[in-house]
């Protein structure tokens, strides 16, 4: 199981797009409560999309899934 995290600088670009959010370090940028309590890795995305600048594609390749639940 991946959790994708949005995880940015305080100085993020993404800033002049939308409102500051999930900045790195505090409470917004990790796993949700009720999600916390599940084993599974973080990956932290720092842009719109989970693919850019992660390493997430190379992690499905690897486990092949046939399916993936959003």
């Amino acid at each position: 199981m991946f959790f994708i995290c949005d995880n940015h600088d305080p100085d993020d670009l993404e800033f002049r797009l939308f409102p500051e959010h999930c900045v790195r370090g505090t409470d917004e940028a990790r796993v949700i409560p009720e999600l916390s309590g599940y084993e599974g890795d973080v990956i932290p995305k720092r842009r719109y999309s989970a693919f850019f600048g992660t390493d997430l594609e190379e992690r499905l390749a690897e486990l092949k899934p046939e399916k993936i639940i959003i």
